[in-house]
């Protein structure tokens, strides 16, 4: 009776330890293939949950104060639900919500730029100023000596007063942009070279020498220079 209980006793660990080990490793397989499945569509994934947060965060003249609030005053927006809901046209109402959510945070950056500006600009001002003298003695600029001296002086006289008509400047497109819906963006052009026809034929003169000598590669450098010297370029 001991040995059958002890060895049932084995049977029934050998049994549950193996049975956890073949699970584990359908876990493993099922997870394996799952990521394996989703690795080629990563990307097309990623794009789709960004465009389900654009949906949710763009601009909406009708409801975009109650979509895009914050704590605590996406709860006075909430109080406002049942009468933008009721009205025909609540873009006004969706236009005051905006400005109570978004007013007092753009005051504070306001302010907290504007301080933080006024306490640089003198450094700013003692640095123009040396740099304007500096450049006076400098032989590195083709502008004539009496011009650096002038620039110098205007600098000195109303460096104070440029300064804050940029800081001025730079606070109103500030304000300008964060009332801009369509940002304009950039467009980047490629720029395309041209090759001369001395170029091209050097090139193809090169090309079936290396393609002769049964050369697999072609170092850059050494195209580089030996164009270079060919076309006598010194810099």
């Amino acid at each position: 009776n001991n040995k059958s209980q002890r060895l049932g006793d084995v049977f029934i660990v050998t049994f549950v330890v193996l049975n956890n080990i073949l699970l584990l490793n359908l876990l493993i397989a099922i997870l394996s293939s799952t990521y394996a499945l989703l690795e080629s569509k990563k990307v097309v994934l990623y794009i789709n949950e960004i465009l389900k947060l654009r949906n949710t965060l763009e601009y909406d003249r009708n409801c975009s104060a109650l979509v895009s609030s914050f704590p605590p005053w996406n709860v006075i927006a909430l109080a406002f639900l049942p009468f933008m809901m009721m009205l025909k046209e609540p873009q006004r109402l969706n236009s005051v919500l905006f400005h109570i959510n978004y007013v007092p945070l753009l005051l504070i950056v306001l302010v907290a730029y504007l301080a933080i500006n006024l306490l640089v600009i003198p450094v700013a001002y003692i640095k123009g100023v040396f740099v304007n003298l500096q450049q006076i003695w400098s032989y590195e600029y083709e502008t004539s000596i009496l011009y650096r001296i002038l620039r110098f002086l205007i600098y000195f006289v109303l460096g104070v007063p440029i300064l804050v008509l940029n800081l001025a400047a730079d606070l109103a497109v500030f304000v300008i942009h964060c009332y801009q819906n369509k940002m304009s963006y950039r467009k980047l052009y490629k720029k395309t070279l041209t090759l001369s026809k001395e170029v091209y034929d050097y090139l193809e003169i090169r090309f079936e020498q290396e393609h002769r000598e049964d050369k697999d590669t072609i170092f850059y450098t050494d195209l580089i220079l030996s164009m270079r010297e060919k076309m006598r370029v010194q810099q």
